[in-house]
């Protein structure tokens, strides 16, 4: 259906035997009721109006209410539906640079993550200890693997958020070295009660 200055692409139908007409209300139409739903209104009364004319000359009776007329009468009432928008100050809940916590992002994040360690040739298995950690082994190429798949999906969104997300890293990092060092000159410094023997004054009890 066309107006002044859009077109709206709808699903309507006429049933002259059964005297029935059918319009589905879907996301197009419900958007033109948005605002003050004059947009709306004026689409559904256009819609009423022609499927009544098809169901009249369907069933041989006469032209019925000229269109004029109708829309005189139906422009008098308030539009029969509107869609508006509340806004409060809440804060948003979702923290800024994340995604949804759905099972559909936390499923396509490991899809991308598997086919990124694949790509890279990382080796399968399971390392602990020293022997994951020496440059060039599997724990350095797995990592190496995911940052480049993040990097790559970050400047293929936002290239911008790169820098941000470095930020935002060598903050946690920084933050979380403070904490280890605090946490080792505090449990070091003399004359501490942490509540636990000293060595020289540890017995066994076996």
């Amino acid at each position: 259906m066309s107006g002044t200055g859009f077109l709206l692409l709808l699903r309507a139908g006429a049933d002259p035997g059964a005297g029935r007409i059918g319009i589905g209300i879907d996301p197009p139409l419900l958007a033109a009721f948005r605002g003050d739903g004059s947009q709306g209104h004026h689409v559904l009364r256009r819609l009423l109006h022609h499927l009544i004319e098809q169901v009249r000359g369907g069933r041989g009776a006469g032209p019925g209410t000229d269109a004029d007329v109708f829309t005189a009468a139906w422009d008098t009432a308030y539009p029969v539906l509107r869609l508006t928008a509340a806004t409060n100050a809440w804060p948003a809940t979702t923290p800024a640079f994340t995604l949804p916590r759905s099972r559909h992002v936390h499923a396509r994040a490991l899809r991308t993550a598997a086919a990124a360690v694949r790509r890279a040739g990382v080796p399968t298995g399971t390392w602990r200890g020293p022997d994951a950690y020496p440059r060039g082994r599997p724990a350095e190429q797995l990592l190496h693997a995911l940052e480049n798949e993040l990097d790559e999906q970050i400047r293929a969104y936002q290239p911008s958020l790169v820098g941000e997300l470095a930020r935002q890293l060598n903050a946690a990092w920084a933050d979380r070295t403070r904490s280890a060092q605090q946490s080792a000159v505090n449990l070091a410094a003399p004359g501490r009660r942490t509540g636990f023997p000293r060595p020289d004054s540890a017995r066994s009890t076996a």
